[in-house]
């Protein structure tokens, strides 16, 4: 029987509380906790916008933003959580959200742009699932860990940079490819750590 592991299922109830918690808000309260919470890309580094790299990882735009991601967060999640320590997991859940989000600042063209949801952590979980799991050795037919790199980053990018699947809304794809480059180096310390411990019992 399948059973949601312990933080994953935290962190998709969160989600969902904060989700439906707005939805009986005014818009104008509503607003004010996007402008508040959710995180801008050129707002000045400040003790605000430092705790907006945290909060915006559990904004939505709607409910089809919110299940894509939480169905995600549950696949990619569940594997994780299975080899890494809880502690270990949430770190690297919300490292790299924040990771992600000062990736898609950096990399912009400039423009204002605001940041929601938690796309760029759940693909730090991918990245780091995929080093840490050995994915692209599963199979009839393994592939080198290269290619399993550019068939994720090339949709990634393609349809971040055409807006394909987004109703027309901009996607912050750059956040997306942070998170996943952020998941593979997480992926590879954590091995090493590993491998390290083994070595020294």
């Amino acid at each position: 029987m399948f059973r949601v592991p312990f933080v994953t299922g935290w962190l998709i109830a969160i989600n969902l509380i904060v989700h439906i918690v707005r939805q009986f808000l005014p818009d104008a309260q509503d607003q004010l906790v996007l402008g508040n919470l959710a995180f801008i890309t050129d707002a000045p580094l400040d003790v605000q916008s430092f705790l907006t790299l945290f909060t915006y990882q559990f904004l939505h735009a709607d409910w089809t933003h919110l299940g894509v991601n939480m169905i995600s967060l549950l696949a990619f999640g569940s594997g994780l959580e299975k080899v890494l320590p809880r502690g270990w997991f949430l770190a690297v859940y919300v490292a790299g959200g924040i990771g992600a989000a000062l990736f898609e600042a950096v990399t912009d063209s400039g423009a204002q742009e605001v940041l929601l949801g938690a796309s760029g952590s759940i693909s730090t979980l991918f990245g780091t699932l995929i080093v840490m799991m050995g994915l692209n050795r599963l199979g009839k037919r393994p592939i080198s860990l290269i290619v399993m790199i550019a068939l994720v980053l090339g949709p990634m990018i393609v349809m971040g940079v055409f807006n394909i699947g987004s109703n027309g809304l901009p996607v912050a794809w750059r956040a997306h490819v942070g998170g996943f480059l952020i998941g593979l180096v997480a992926g590879w310390g954590l091995l090493a750590l590993h491998r390290r411990r083994r070595r020294q019992l």
